[in-house]
């Protein structure tokens, strides 16, 4: 309703209704004193952060702003274009997850075909000055008598990459650990073979026995059938493809002394090798 008032002017002091101004109105809207107050104006919309640029997201909930952009319609308006995106998105997890099994299983087979696989080996070589080492078991040499010895091994590599090692130093301990008695030290030359190839390495090796060493193998061999226990103890570097790895081979051996009279090659009786591997 708009609001009347009295025109003082007409004869007879009648009342007269006269149309004052009416308030201003926005359309479609329902005009209140506080929707007016809490209107900014152009000077304070323009003073707002990021609204020179057409950036309206901070003025967010005030009233009578709409922050509604050409984006949010085009989603309102495009259920299409959601459903598009949810399925490329479903479509992108399941290629992403097929490439990481298959990435799997690829790294598992490579670790497989590149992990280090025990070598075989046999001797197939010992010269040594038999008489020497008899007399200074014996005790008819001096005491700690250097007795040098070569052998030569060849040995089987079951890996699928082709292996070269460096020159490995070597220790002979009397018994079954490097808990006995120091009987020699070696160096071995060094090793390149190919994948599921046989390959030689030769070790230059210097025995020497103290008079308390001597004793202990004369009466270990007189008490087993002239068999004496050797633990060899082996430490080197292996190249397999871009690896570098550290192998660590321990062997228990059982030599027949009595095969150094006849046929040295054949002075291994029993052997019992664990190998260890490390970056």
């Amino acid at each position: 309703m708009d609001s009347f008032g009295t025109n003082p002017d007409v004869e007879g002091g009648a009342s007269s209704p006269t149309l004052t101004s009416p308030k201003r109105w926005n359309v479609g809207l329902r005009a209140t004193p506080d929707s007016l107050k809490a209107r900014p104006n152009e000077a304070e919309i323009s003073s707002m952060p990021g609204t020179m640029d057409g950036d309206f997201s901070n003025v967010a909930g005030k009233p009578g702003l709409s922050t509604d952009t050409k984006e949010d319609n085009g989603d309102r308006q495009g259920p299409r274009s959601r459903l598009a995106s949810s399925c490329c998105s479903r479509s992108c997890c399941r290629r992403f997850g097929c490439c990481s099994f298959i990435s799997i299983l690829v790294m598992s087979v490579v670790s497989w075909l590149l992990r280090p696989h025990d070598p075989s080996w046999d001797l197939i070589h010992l010269d040594i000055d038999v008489d020497l080492f008899v007399n200074a078991i014996m005790g008819m040499a001096p005491a700690n008598t250097p007795l040098g010895l070569y052998a030569q091994v060849d040995f089987f590599n079951p890996n699928t990459v082709g292996a070269v090692a460096d020159a490995s130093t070597l220790t002979l301990h009397h018994g079954n650990s490097t808990d006995g008695e120091l009987m020699a030290t070696g160096l071995t030359t060094p090793i390149d073979v190919n994948p599921h190839a046989i390959g030689r390495v030769g070790a230059n090796v210097t025995v020497t026995l103290s008079e308390q060493l001597s004793l202990a193998i004369v009466e270990e061999v007189l008490a087993n059938d002239m068999k004496l226990r050797v633990f060899a103890d082996v430490h080197t570097v292996a190249h397999f493809g871009p690896l570098n790895i550290k192998v660590h081979v321990q062997c228990k051996v059982v030599a027949k002394t009595m095969a150094l009279l006849e046929d040295p090659v054949k002075v291994i009786a029993e052997k019992d090798c664990t190998y260890s591997y490390g970056l």
